[in-house]
């Protein structure tokens, strides 16, 4: 069985320099010992923490590590602990983060044998009572379960703060501030972020026959449907040019720039049966309907009958489209704009956080904080090779969006926008919010009539709301 470093530095310290003092004798430094065998402070500690629990040393605060006791004749080899870990993550085919960190922890794994680990996969719906009923050491989270753990006194209560960690390399000033708040509950750090960004308006600059973006940081909601309007007209296919994925997240996005919030600030009542948001699901409609200006489905029939998903970068069908830089991909091989969205008077940028959280029970304290290190420093590198993400790293998020920018414009607005984003809803209750969904698709499809649909699927939102924890 391999041996490993820190057990050799142990083995080391206790055959070349313990026989050389006096009890109660100081031994040198950790800074003189990294220096001596050319090593990490971290591997030091660790190997002072073998020769601390064999009874050779005592650490004392503020003085140092002093010898008292001398090591026998032999030192015996301990083998090294099996350890697996048991991580909860969305299924792979609806998340990239979630098979970038398995690349990830596959190469982790490979640097260190003893360590194995096992991925349960579950809806973000599902977490509640996952997380509640079963033991995990890591758990992977997106903005919308994120907030909903975060928010829930029961649920926030499973987790170890990362300020918990001993040993930890986190250093708070490498993150953007602006993430990092929304990952706290009170003082206490409860997620590591790893990627993060907000949603953005993409735009087809060679579809549009543009060379520079038509949208700006003032473009009105007017401006923008105006634009593709003309688009559409100079488009002899008259296909729709916008884009409008169906997921739950984009439905507070489109109602909030085309008339206000559609659940209240502290996200414990739905309003969608006011008059503004009703309008604003009229606007949306007649723009799908009668215009057919956007598409709200993510695929298409061929002539064969077969479902196909809408490329509508490649394929030129659609010109614009919302979408977070969570996304992003090196492989656009047309004129591209990421420019802000339309919002008017709604001004705001909606953040997007993908991170890692710990459950408090874990039995593996070491190495879950030896993945987090290796997912800040080295690994970070592995990670992005395999993820579309926009590390929450600054110095990360830097190197990838330069690599973005000859064939990207407006690009930089994306870690500008950093400074200033929030979650599209406050406390989002993911069953909640897809109901919703699951209604609003239906009124764009015709199938529900929109004003009575409106004021019911509020009054089943509000009765889903009562019954949840805040």
């Amino acid at each position: 069985m391999k041996e490993y470093k820190y057990n050799i530095v142990a083995k080391n310290i206790a055959e070349e320099i313990l026989p050389k003092l006096q009890l109660n004798d100081l031994l040198p430094t950790s800074t003189e010992l990294c220096t001596r065998y050319d090593i990490s402070e971290i591997t030091i500690n660790k190997a002072l923490k073998i020769l601390v629990e064999r009874g050779f040393v005592k650490r004392i605060q503020s003085k140092g590590t002093i010898l008292v006791k001398y090591p026998e004749s032999l030192w015996e080899s301990q083998p090294v602990q099996q350890v697996h870990l048991s991580v909860l993550g969305i299924p792979t085919q609806s998340w990239n983060f979630m098979a970038a960190f398995e690349h990830f922890l596959d190469r982790f794994c490979a640097l260190n044998p003893h360590v194995s680990y096992q991925v349960n996969h579950c809806f973000p719906n599902e977490y509640p009572e996952r997380i509640k009923n079963e033991k995990f050491d890591l758990i992977l989270v997106n903005i919308w379960t994120l907030r909903e753990l975060l928010t829930t006194p029961s649920l926030v209560k499973c987790f170890l703060p990362i300020d918990k960690i001993p040993g930890l390399i986190y250093d708070e000033k490498t993150y953007f501030p602006g993430v990092l708040k929304w990952c706290r509950n009170g003082e206490r750090l409860f997620c590591l972020p790893v990627t993060n960004s907000t949603i953005f308006q993409k735009t087809n600059l060679d579809y549009l026959g543009m060379s520079k973006t038509p949208f700006n940081q003032e473009t009105s909601w007017d401006n923008f449907v105006n634009v593709l309007r003309t688009a559409k007209k100079n488009n002899s296919l008259k296909s729709p040019l916008f884009y409008m994925r169906h997921e739950n997240h984009y439905w507070p996005v489109m109602l909030k720039i085309l008339g206000g919030y559609i659940f209240s600030r502290d996200g414990k009542k739905c309003l969608l049966d006011s008059s503004e948001l009703i309008t604003a699901v009229k606007k949306l409609y007649e723009l799908v309907a009668d215009e057919r200006l956007f598409v709200s489905s993510t695929s298409n029939e061929n002539s064969e009958g077969q479902k196909n998903t809408i490329d509508w970068f490649k394929a030129g069908t659609l010109a614009c489209s919302w979408d977070s830089g969570l996304f992003l991909e090196n492989s656009y091989d047309f004129n591209c704009s990421y420019d802000p969205l339309p919002y008017g008077k709604h001004k705001a940028n909606h953040l997007m956080i993908e991170g890692v959280m710990i459950d408090g029970s874990t039995a593996h304290r070491e190495t879950v904080r030896d993945v987090l290190n290796f997912l800040q420093t080295a690994g970070s590198l592995e990670f992005f090779r395999h993820c579309t993400g926009v590390s929450s790293q600054k110095y990360f998020a830097r190197t990838y969006i330069d690599k973005l920018k000859p064939t990207h414009q407006g690009i930089q607005t994306i870690l500008d926008s950093l400074n200033c984003a929030e979650p599209i809803i406050p406390a989002p209750r993911l069953n909640v919010c897809n109901y919703i969904a699951q209604k609003l698709n239906m009124i764009l499809l015709g199938i529900i009539p929109l004003e009575k649909a409106c004021r019911e699927i509020a009054a089943e939102a509000n009765l889903m709301l009562e019954k949840e924890e805040f």
